[in-house]
């Protein structure tokens, strides 16, 4: 395992867990979004940021699938697991109607996560409903940087749709939080990737005047990164990382972004899931061009998976793909195709 990485879980971690949760609150947070809390200690005390857990929605076969929803809250002392969602469809109208006491079948956690381990400045990027991991992202982040700075610019469509914020500003004072909404409702004006642009050009000045030293500056694992064709960063900004979850278009846009500035990129994907577990092979993504399978799959050298995607010598489909599932939800943004 890479001492530096950022894609969990270690090796020998639990495995995820089936059990029949308690619903201790439902309620809707804004005119969009839902946040659910389950009583569920087994599965608080597995949970690292950025995993997901699998909702049956109904105690009945219909929907048969279980939904799949990013943790946002784990508080490990009181047992608890916290999603945010947003009721889109039949499966969502169900769970709106969920009441205290009742019980919910999860099944989790579900995916490799993401566990930041070194870095000055850490950037979460957020648009829409990629609010969900957040929250926990947040709460973890400084345990083993607790010098660094954390920033989230959060982007939604106007100020109705959004995640309320200052819920997230209460409970970690010390996060700096900027908004951007399309109409201007609430904060800047524009997409959130307007407030990335201004957020490194002003943390790399910040650095060019002395605020970060070279050993915090990350280079690149790729063995020849000269290479013919070869379009992966040489190097990253001085100890700054991006972590960004939220539709594939804005991802694409914050991608470009950070590859033009040398910085590394996490991408946590939004993938319609049957079952995941890999079985279906439904979630499958391109993998990026000039990819090859004797390319270290983290370039940064942040992997926490001792060198490959938890799932990717079992799951990969004519070597062309990943699974989301198995192998993300969270990768590095060089080795998946946000174009496609």
């Amino acid at each position: 395992m890479s001492q530096d990485g950022c894609l969990g879980p270690d090796a020998g971690e639990p495995r995820p867990v089936l059990i029949d949760a308690e619903v201790l609150s439902n309620e809707a947070i804004s005119h969009a979004l839902y946040e659910t809390v389950f009583r569920a200690p087994e599965l608080a005390l597995k949970a690292r940021p950025a995993q997901f857990i699998g909702v049956k929605v109904s105690t009945g076969r219909d929907p048969f699938l279980r939904r799949p929803f990013s943790i946002a809250r784990v508080d490990r002392n009181r047992g608890t697991v916290g999603i945010l969602w947003a009721r889109v469809g039949y499966g969502t109208e169900l769970m709106s109607r969920w009441r205290p006491g009742e019980t919910v079948n999860l099944l989790g956690p579900l995916g490799n996560g993401f566990r930041p381990r070194r870095f000055k400045h850490l950037i979460l990027v957020a648009g829409g409903t990629g609010i969900a991991p957040m929250p926990f992202v947040c709460a973890e982040s400084l345990k083993e940087n607790p010098a660094a700075s954390v920033t989230l610019l959060y982007g939604a469509k106007d100020k109705n749709s959004m995640y309320p914020v200052h819920r997230l500003m209460q409970e970690t004072p010390w996060l700096a939080v900027q908004v951007s909404t399309e109409d201007g409702s609430y904060g800047k004006k524009g997409l959130v990737t307007g407030l990335l642009e201004d957020c490194l050009t002003r943390v790399l000045s910040q650095n060019r005047e002395g605020d970060c030293d070279a050993s915090s500056t990350f280079v690149s694992a790729r063995k020849n990164p000269g290479d013919a064709g070869d379009t992966r960063n040489e190097a990253s900004g001085p100890g700054i990382l991006v972590f960004a979850c939220g539709p594939k278009g804005m991802l694409s846009a914050v991608k470009a972004i950070t590859t033009s500035a040398k910085i590394p990129l996490y991408v946590s994907l939004e993938e319609r899931m049957a079952c995941g577990l890999g079985l279906c092979r439904g979630c499958a993504v391109r993998r990026a061009r000039g990819f090859k399978l004797e390319d270290p799959l983290d370039p940064v050298g942040q992997l926490g998976t001792g060198g490959s995607y938890p799932g990717w010598s079992s799951s990969r489909v004519g070597d062309s793909y990943f699974h989301v599932c198995l192998d993300g939800p969270v990768f590095s943004a060089e080795d998946v195709d946000l174009e496609g």
